[in-house]
């Protein structure tokens, strides 16, 4: 029995490497070609929209459809940029700081920055902040970049009657605990396994960066992202991230 037990855990730890080691793969062939198209691409895309923002300007008197049809094109080129950003910040190393967060702090954060857009979609936010919750330390900006990204999946998921969004914050075994969940479509459990890998989607127009991106960020502040998810039911994530005394850079 304890030979068996002995093999589980080797082959347990061989597959993880090997995950490991395939998704390295992956992160190499992301970070040549974003290198290659943004130095080729960023520059005549930045003049394009230099020019386009010159032009709407000059046509404030234009009838609201072209104004509309140049107010498309210009978010689509934001959304070009913002591909090209992710695929580069998913690749290269990226600094962050190491200070005391306070999770409730970005947690209102959030919902401040979320409020317009929910609110069009006819979805209600619910917060449940915990008091007196302990201190993990980052980057703020980083953790707010992750939960953002969370929402507006779940804002996509969560278009139906009755849409609701819950972000919870907990502390328990010296860890800080956020939860989101939503009452959404659900995601399929043959989706699961693969939800964080770089380059995996279900999204008609997505590039499958921004929840491997998350557990890259939240990896890289020493805790977990987890998720559980029902079919037709919703979908919940739960973020971890330790409790320090003191904010070194260990």
């Amino acid at each position: 029995a304890s030979l068996e037990a002995k093999v589980e855990e080797r082959t347990a730890a061989l597959r993880a490497a090997q995950n490991r080691l395939i998704q390295s793969e992956k992160l190499a062939v992301i970070g040549q070609l974003a290198s290659s198209l943004a130095h080729e691409l960023n520059n005549p895309l930045q003049a394009i929209e230099s020019g386009l923002g010159l032009v709407m300007t000059q046509l404030n008197n234009a009838a609201p459809e072209v104004r509309s049809d140049l107010t498309i094109i210009r978010q689509e080129l934001e959304r070009i940029q913002t591909i090209f950003r992710q695929m580069l910040d998913f690749y290269r190393p990226v600094s962050h700081e190491h200070l005391p967060l306070d999770v409730n702090a970005i947690c209102e954060g959030v919902r401040i920055l979320m409020r317009k857009r929910l609110q069009d979609a006819g979805i209600t936010l619910r917060l449940q902040l915990a008091d007196h919750l302990p201190t993990p330390c980052g980057d703020s900006n980083q953790i707010k970049q992750v939960l953002l990204n969370l929402m507006l999946n779940a804002a996509e998921a969560a278009r139906r009657e009755a849409a609701h969004i819950q972000l919870t914050t907990a502390a328990q075994d010296q860890m800080v605990i956020i939860t989101l969940a939503d009452n959404g479509a659900g995601i399929s459990p043959e989706h699961l396994p693969r939800l964080f890998e770089p380059l995996f989607t279900t999204k008609l127009r997505g590039l499958g960066l921004g929840l491997a991106i998350s557990r890259e960020i939240i990896e890289r502040h020493g805790g977990s992202i987890g998720v559980e998810s029902v079919l037709g039911a919703g979908t919940t994530f739960q973020i971890k991230l330790p409790v320090k005394e003191v904010c070194d850079r260990e």
